[in-house]
């Protein structure tokens, strides 16, 4: 399941890209500075965060299964 899967699915969830300028007085740095933010929006946290942890538990499986599926190489 994608994240816009998911955001259709009802979890409230949102990816932003965002990255430097592609060229800079010192070059060009295409492909090097593109990064993601998720946001996650969890409801009925109040007595415990054991609901944002199931979520996030989910979409760590999700995100494993398709970088395993897709082959995605993963900078550590």
């Amino acid at each position: 399941m994608s994240f816009r899967d998911s955001a259709r699915g009802g979890t409230k969830i949102q990816l932003r890209p965002f990255a430097l300028p592609p060229v800079t007085p010192n070059g060009r740095q295409f492909g090097t500075t593109l990064r993601f933010h998720m946001d996650l929006f969890i409801d009925g946290i109040e007595e415990t965060l054991e609901p944002a942890f199931k979520v996030i538990k989910e979409l760590n499986r999700n995100l494993n299964l398709f970088i395993d599926m897709y082959h995605i190489p993963v900078k550590g």
